[in-house]
């Protein structure tokens, strides 16, 4: 790209060497105060039709103002609308159109890019497509995407992702055979819908690791998120369960609580009270090996039944006295 900052700083010189204020030079360009101020930061650049006026006030060519030698050419067939013939000698790239596109505005921008499609033919491909995005509009981005759809192109999708539209991205995103691990998948998740991504979840899960669904689980529908944990053969993990807890519904909650808490400790289930309907908490609460922690008898009172809980207390009462309990006693 234009050495922006390079750029910025001489037209500041320049302007200074003229005694100019940068508002003198925005009124001379018809521009705003900031956009001047913009270009001698180095944020931007000056937009291509106002370069032939930047350089005659500052009293230098084009040439001295960019100094950048292919990407300068193709900036100055533009201005003299000589662009098509230019790249068609000088076989110009994508790299060099990516370079020029700041300065250009979008539909210049997608004429010239057509035109150095049709003069490569055949050595147009995504990476392409990823450096020029930013410049081009959604409509675009997704005619070029479409075109060059092939079956392994997620980790490109990817980088194309914010300048695509979802019914595109769902497209080329299904179409993709890339059935990694779904953390290759996250990066697209935000911009698909949750079918499409239903449908890649349940193609990429292993069930190796239910860990993997947790940076998933916002994005996919409850039955898709509720069908991947029951399969997951790692159903141990009792932080990445309480990390799921929110989005699963209660029946398989209950399921994989049963699988993970069963003759356990109660001290375990306080998390997950709030998330367990209270026929498995009860369950699980009765069968636990642990039930002489008085605290976490408390905790996790208000969820229990009165049956269960008594049943719990007796037994406590049984092996360690009644001592300290007076705080349970309005849920018996």
């Amino acid at each position: 790209m234009f050495q922006t900052r390079n750029t910025g700083k001489k037209i500041s010189q320049l302007r200074k060497e003229r005694n100019i204020t940068q508002m003198e030079l925005a009124d001379l360009m018809g521009v705003s105060y900031q956009a001047v101020s913009n270009w001698e930061r180095g944020n931007s650049m000056p937009d291509i039709s106002k370069l032939p006026e930047l350089a005659e006030i500052l009293g230098i060519s084009i040439d001295d103002l960019l100094n950048d030698g292919k990407p300068l050419e193709l900036v100055k067939n533009i201005i003299n609308g000589t662009e098509d013939k230019y790249i068609s000698e000088e076989k110009i790239s994508i790299d060099t159109v990516a370079e020029v596109a700041p300065l250009l505005k979008p539909m210049q921008t997608e004429k010239i890019v057509d035109k150095v499609i049709e003069e490569n033919k055949g050595s147009f491909d995504f990476e392409d497509i990823i450096q020029i995005a930013p410049f081009l509009s959604e409509e675009k981005v997704d005619m070029l995407a479409l075109n060059l759809s092939s079956n392994n192109m997620m980790s490109q999708l990817v980088a194309l992702a914010p300048f695509m539209s979802r019914d595109a991205l769902d497209n080329l995103a299904l179409k993709s055979s890339s059935n990694g691990k779904l953390s290759e998948l996250i990066g697209l998740a935000p911009f698909l819908s949750k079918n499409t991504l239903d449908t890649l979840a349940r193609n990429s899960f292993s069930s190796e690791s239910l860990s993997e669904l947790v940076m998933f689980a916002p994005f996919l529908s409850k039955d898709t998120l509720d069908e991947l944990a029951l399969k997951s053969s790692d159903k141990s993990d009792k932080k990445t369960l309480i990390a799921l807890a929110p989005f699963l519904s209660e029946n398989t909650l209950d399921a994989l609580a049963k699988d993970s808490f069963t003759n356990g400790n109660l001290n375990e289930l306080v998390m997950f009270a709030p998330f367990l309907s209270k026929d498995t908490l009860n369950d699980l609460a009765l069968k636990s090996t642990n039930k002489d922690d008085k605290n976490t008898l408390m905790a996790l009172a208000p969820f229990l039944g009165r049956e269960t809980l008594n049943k719990i207390v007796d037994d406590y009462v049984k092996d360690f006295g009644i001592k300290d309990l007076k705080n349970i006693i309005p849920f018996l």
